[in-house]
């Protein structure tokens, strides 16, 4: 079997990424047995449009974490610790992330929910091994195009969590986490602003290329909803995730990022009024509003692991802790980074993200 991994790479590039996804697919699948039933491959990889490095002296290599889906029939005990030595062999010889999911199983297939992630599975995922199940078995909501909105609450949460993040690397308060960690994340924040557009005006899709043709069109029909410079900036954060050697030694500032932070506000309000039905014209009124932001989270049988979990923290409620985070972003990108305050206050909205992203 053999695929096109990235249409911008050269054949060499794609022949050989073919074969690395091949081998590792039939060792898990060798590996696991009878118990084995599929493993897809997501993101840009799965659908063609994975990021291609060029090294200095011409080669390629992947940049983007490969991102397997695992199927099983049954479980089978002890899985992680007998897919490790495959996925570290392979991490070595790619030089990048090879993730593979906690298992799905044939059974609960049909039951996934109509999230982001599973959505863009089932409709952009590349079956690599086994029989294709995931399609065979696909929940109701599967022909559905639309994705739910408040999942582009979630994807805009973790791209302005990636901005503070930059920000305190700016300021030296964390330690750098690689040369392009900086410009990765302000074209992540981008592209988010870009998508959720897409996604509340009814134009998104699968395609990272199609995107930029889709917000090119959302922007010739409804100029309002696309703020005039985010058209330029969002075609070149894709070019960038196609391309990432082009961000090399590229290191946005301090105040790039304050000001991309406060873009980033802007559009979250706006977004976060037309999902809601609620109007938001300050950061401060969007966090003092009680509105349940992810209201699946608060359902009967959730309430009280909400509340064990908040109680965790030394608090009493039974709100999903990630609720607060959506307000906290909003304040932190919108205040002086400072502050010893901010200081403080990112530190601590970073580590509760980082246990609930």
């Amino acid at each position: 079997m053999s695929w096109t991994v990235a249409y911008h790479g050269s054949p060499q590039f794609n022949i050989w990424m073919g074969e690395m996804i091949n081998s590792f697919a039939k060792e898990v699948e060798d590996t696991l047995g009878n118990g084995f039933a599929a493993l897809y491959l997501g993101g840009g990889y799965g659908h063609s449009e994975g990021g291609v490095w060029i090294c200095e002296d011409g080669s390629e290599m992947p940049y983007n974490d490969l991102d397997f889906t695992l199927v099983m029939k049954h479980p089978v005990s002890g899985l992680e610790e007998t897919l490790r030595p495959i996925r570290e062999r392979y991490e070595h010889l790619l030089g990048i992330e090879v993730d593979v999911s906690r298992p799905l199983f044939v059974d609960h297939l049909s039951s996934l929910p109509h999230t982001m992630m599973w959505h863009e599975l089932l409709h952009g995922g590349l079956c690599v091994a086994g029989e294709d199940c995931l399609r065979e078995r696909a929940p109701q909501w599967y022909p559905e195009l639309r994705i739910p909105l408040v999942e582009g609450t979630r994807l805009l949460l973790n791209r302005g969590a990636g901005i503070i993040w930059s920000l305190r690397i700016s300021l030296g308060i964390d330690p750098k986490e690689d040369e392009t960690f900086g410009i990765r994340n302000t074209h992540k924040a981008v592209l988010a602003m870009g998508d959720t557009a897409l996604l509340a005006h009814d134009y998104y899709v699968v395609s990272y290329r199609r995107r930029v043709e889709q917000l090119s069109k959302l922007a010739q029909a409804q100029p309002e909803a696309v703020e005039p410079s985010l058209l330029r900036d969002y075609q070149s954060a894709m070019n960038f995730r196609f391309n990432p050697h082009l961000g090399k030694g590229l290191k946005p500032s301090t105040q790039e990022l304050r000001e991309l932070g406060k873009r980033w506000v802007n559009h979250f309000l706006a977004y976060e009024s037309r999902r809601s039905g609620i109007r938001f014209s300050s950061p401060d009124g969007y966090a003092r509003n009680s509105f349940l932001r992810e209201p699946e989270q608060h359902t009967t049988k959730k309430l009280l692991r909400n509340a064990v979990r908040q109680l965790q923290r030394g608090k009493l409620s039974t709100r999903y802790p990630r609720e607060k985070l959506y307000g906290d972003c909003c304040r932190l990108l919108s205040t002086d980074p400072t502050t010893v305050s901010w200081r403080a206050d990112s530190e601590r909205f970073l580590e509760v993200w980082r246990r609930y992203n």
